[in-house]
């Protein structure tokens, strides 16, 4: 997992998966609207409530969550 930071707020998460399992994840990044691409630009299914992203995952699969802006 990595993470991108912008004056102290994530703009950006990427998860890759080993296992296939579902990923939870807390961040005020969730509280906004977002969106979550697979490495081949399609969108990765999820559900997001009090901050906590929920995404199952394929093993080997890359996940790319951006903070929407404007």
């Amino acid at each position: 997992m990595g993470v991108d930071w912008r004056h102290g707020a994530a703009t950006e998460i990427r998860i890759v998966s080993g296992s296939g399992m579902t990923a939870k994840v807390r961040s005020p990044l969730f509280d906004g609207p977002f969106r979550v691409r697979r490495a081949d630009g399609r969108p990765g299914g999820h559900t997001a409530r009090d901050g906590v992203l929920v995404l199952p995952t394929e093993a080997g699969g890359e996940y790319r969550i951006t903070a929407r802006t404007g």
